[in-house]
């Protein structure tokens, strides 16, 4: 959720002019009072650049000379081809009264099929949602991928059962004629989408590559060998070279060299020759996914509403819209309210109608920057936010938030994507003054190397937030972490490094550390 800039202090420097005039603090980002006395440092750019409104990508010059274009999603429409080859071969088997090889063949397209739409339900139809004004939803595309699973039961049961052949071909051809009706209706809607999803072929290639990452194991072991070799089978070698050179844009160097063994050990040796003398097999063009900690700029923020439901569903309109439309906002987690803290946890005091969230950016400028100071979504949810507020003064409301540098680290892999029914605890110590603090903030960075989470951040004493400069705030030390779900966070609490945390946490901050948990968390995630 954007935050505007408030009366309190000057606008942080931005590389697009922002408005002079004060507005009212925000829901993700509070206001911070005055330039801090050390600047956070500037990171490599976990989202790439993106424009508040994605547009289409200026036409080829030539219009038809030179080799055709890069087209990162070529990799979701060819898959397409690849499923429509498997259906023929399927419903030809089929028609010969070849049960066990429809059987076989139908297991070769599921594979390809279950990771396809697990890559479109998880990934690909959100972010088309997200940017085109829900056109899947009114499209209908996510029912149709329900209704499809019901007509598979009934030829997977045929197929196993070893029906008689006169149903099995009748279930077959209406499989394969429903699926292709699909196929089609996902292709008027999508295609002529996916070149304005983003402005450039960068941008376009991580979007895939998030897409990618919705199963990226299952990707590598069920679907890419199988698709690549029914598109060898039916297609020319053009078509073979767009599909690989899409996932060259669309992964990383070190992501790529794993997809080349794939690619190598199905493909026909002449095609790999081709391919390998056209540049196609070296390196995938986007960078390393950060690794080890990152130094960001972000918001641990909290909220006293009056009506914490729909304040939580402000802020998970706006950070869908945030991660997606700003090029410096790497990530926004919604935490929404806060349950009940288990054993091992001393509770924070007052937490009860708060919500919190945790909105991340590259570094400071990308705050007041132009992208986020303007964006439509944020001042609309914003407004609305703070309609619910318990104070009905947005400052007030945010008593007990974090604005300023911190330290994250993403243990996960492969990188982390949009997800929902996370499980999140947010700690608070107070050390006995701020040098303690400092000492106290590296300790718990240690708890970061030693969690089993999924990812982790911890803010140090200070921050930008209006009175971050007394003694209280400067000895103050934040962290989150963040686990799968209910069960890896129980086993977290087993273990020796939890139980020594209380510890090491009191030689520093003698009272020790206060916790809230969310065992409902949301976390979204930028290309």
């Amino acid at each position: 959720c954007g935050g505007s800039k408030p009366a309190a202090s000057a606008a942080p420097v931005a590389p697009t002019a922002v408005p002079a005039e004060p507005k009212a603090p925000s829901a993700a980002q509070a206001p911070p009072p005055a330039p801090p006395a050390q600047s956070t440092p500037t990171v490599a750019t976990a989202n790439p650049p993106s424009n508040p409104a994605p547009a289409a990508p200026a036409a080829v010059p030539g219009g038809g000379g030179g080799p055709p274009p890069v087209r990162p999603f070529a990799y979701m429409r060819l898959t397409h081809d690849a499923i429509r080859h498997g259906l023929k071969e399927l419903t030809d088997k089929a028609v010969a009264g070849d049960v066990s090889g429809a059987e076989a063949t139908f297991g070769e397209i599921m594979a390809i099929l279950e990771v396809h739409m697990k890559m479109e339900d998880l990934i690909f139809f959100p972010i088309l949602n997200d940017l085109f004004d829900g056109v899947i939803a009114k499209e209908l595309l996510g029912d149709e991928h329900l209704e499809d699973q019901k007509k598979t039961g009934a030829l997977r049961k045929a197929l196993a059962d070893k029906e008689d052949v006169e149903t099995v071909k009748r279930l077959a051809g209406e499989w394969a004629k429903s699926h292709e009706e699909h196929l089609e209706h996902e292709e008027k809607v999508m295609m002529p989408l996916t070149e304005k999803v983003a402005p450039t072929l960068e941008l376009r290639g991580r979007a895939m590559n998030a897409i990618l990452h919705a199963d990226w194991d299952g990707f590598k072991s069920h679907q890419l060998g199988p698709v690549l070799k029914r598109i060898e089978a039916s297609k020319p070698f053009g078509a073979l070279k767009m599909i690989i050179q899409a996932l060259q844009h669309s992964t990383t160097p070190a992501e790529y060299t794993s997809l080349i063994a794939i690619i190598k050990a199905t493909l026909q040796q002449d095609n790999v020759s081709k391919l390998d003398g056209e540049g196609v097999l070296s390196d995938g063009t986007l960078p390393e996914h950060p690794a080890g900690w990152q130094e960001l700029y972000g918001i641990l923020g909290t909220f006293a509403s009056k009506d914490p439901a729909a304040a939580t569903k402000n802020l998970m309109t706006d950070a869908r819209d945030q991660v997606l439309r700003e090029s410096m906002a790497p990530s926004f987690t919604v935490f929404g309210s806060p349950t009940s803290v288990s054993e091992g946890y001393t509770e924070m005091p007052n937490a009860g109608d708060k919500i919190c969230w945790h909105a991340s950016f590259d570094k400071k400028e990308a705050w007041g920057h132009a992208d986020h100071q303007e964006r439509k979504m944020r001042k609309d949810q914003l407004g609305a936010m703070k309609a619910t507020g318990v104070k009905g003064d947005m400052v007030e409301d945010m008593q007990g938030s974090y604005m300023g540098p911190l330290h994250h680290i993403e243990k996960q892999a492969p990188p982390a994507f949009s997800a929902q029914g996370l499980y999140s605890v947010v700690c608070v110590a107070t050390a006995t003054d701020p040098e303690a603090a400092k000492k106290l903030f590296e300790v718990v960075k240690g708890f970061g190397n030693d969690t089993s989470a999924i990812r982790f951040t911890v803010a140090p004493g200070g921050g930008d937030m209006p009175g971050a400069d007394s003694e209280e705030a400067l000895a103050t030390v934040r962290w989150v972490e963040c686990f799968l779900g209910r069960t890896d966070h129980e086993a977290h609490k087993g273990s020796d490094a939890f139980k020594e945390r209380e510890a090491k946490v009191k030689e520093f901050a003698p009272e020790g550390y206060k916790a809230m948990e969310f065992a409902n968390t949301c976390h979204f995630v930028g290309f």
